[in-house]
């Protein structure tokens, strides 16, 4: 199988390894894994926003996953807050450098707060929800689209040497030419190759690949998708191709039909299904857009649609944003990715640690 070929790639010495049509073989000789001091390691408590915004007599639920900023399809001149509530949770380090958290109890923090910000707003009359969440996060699923591990999260540190590899043996330059980024620890792309050659009794039992919003909206609707922004934070898409990066893909030898379809951002990706419905306290059949990661969220609740503009963002991670629309060769020390908008694409210089 897949994860046999790939665990066979966890080299003692240096070995050649094969690489795809983006580049020629090289010899790699892989540093072994850092071990992160319990003292030095990232900490911080995440939460999950629900917000509910009038615009005219509607009301449109966004459920903000992990310290995002509102996101709707009405323009934010126009729309009204109504009711918010955050709901912290935390993260569990289950080992040095580990980073991970129980996708279901999002999920319960989203029924909670669905419920209080709906009754402190006096209204279940809701006409759409949308989601944001925590970028680059990777969420396994079984056959009945459970999950089979924790979520293992962005600020995760455990796939240092996988990204070392894929760094030296497809090229950076090639890999970032595609991509966008250089490989980097907690991105889908990275952590996938660690599992490999980890854990393959985990991939083995998985179906379906998600990030952390997506699992929201699964619960939501049934369907399994992600969308333009949070695909381009895997370090596994084709930023302008707007697609996955097969070539990357196939030396990798990820089968293609784990990973989830690509919508656009605003697409309606599904409706409300009664029994999540009778969770939440909301009737069925309400339009579930696909929403978009954290950062383009942000963005686009503070103006930056177009070049021109830029945004700092200081919390548990800090980064510097700034839309672009063309000359998408990247500098490697930065990311860049597609926006939540349409035919739009951003620079971000990302640090996993601001402190806050």
């Amino acid at each position: 199988g897949w994860t046999e070929s790939l665990h066979e790639l966890a080299p003692e010495d240096p070995v050649a390894v094969p690489a795809p049509r983006l580049g020629r073989p090289q010899v790699v000789d892989v540093e072994p894994e850092i071990s992160i001091p319990a003292d030095e390691q990232v900490r911080h408590v995440d939460e999950t926003r629900v917000t509910v915004g009038r615009h005219a007599h509607d009301l449109v639920l966004a459920v903000v996953h992990l310290e995002a900023q509102v996101v709707g399809d009405r323009s934010v001149e126009e729309a009204q807050g109504v009711g918010a509530l955050d709901l912290a949770h935390g993260l569990d380090a289950v080992a040095p450098g580990r980073a991970e958290q129980d996708p279901d109890t999002w999920w319960q923090a989203v029924i909670s707060t669905t419920r209080q910000v709906v009754a402190d707003a006096g209204r279940s009359d809701v006409t759409a929800i949308g989601l944001s969440g925590q970028m680059h996060g990777t969420v396994l699923l079984d056959q009945d689209s459970r999950p089979v591990h924790p979520a293992i999260i962005w600020a995760d540190q455990r796939s240092i040497a996988e990204c070392r590899l894929l760094s030296a043996t497809l090229g950076e330059q090639e890999y970032a030419n595609i991509t966008g980024t250089l490989p980097a620890v907690g991105f889908l792309g990275s952590t996938l190759l660690w599992l490999a050659r980890n854990a393959p009794e985990l991939l083995e039992r998985t179906r379906n690949v998600v990030l952390p919003k997506d699992y929201l909206r699964l619960k939501m609707t049934g369907h399994i998708a992600t969308d333009i922004s949070d695909a381009a934070g895997t370090g596994i898409f084709n930023i302008r191709q707007a697609d996955w990066a097969w070539d990357i893909l196939s030396w990798l030898q990820i089968p293609l039909e784990i990973l989830p379809s690509v919508l656009s951002s605003t697409t309606v990706a599904g409706e409300l299904r009664a029994d999540a419905a009778d969770e939440l306290g909301l009737m069925s059949g309400i339009p579930v857009v696909a929403g978009c990661a954290d950062q383009p969220a942000q963005a686009i609740g503070n103006g930056l649609t177009a070049p021109g503009i830029a945004s700092v963002t200081i919390g548990s991670g800090g980064q510097v944003f700034t839309p672009v629309k063309e000359n998408l060769q990247p500098d490697l020390r930065l990311h860049v990715f597609n926006h939540a908008v349409p035919a739009m694409w951003y620079i971000l210089g990302a640090m996993l640690s601001a402190c806050l």
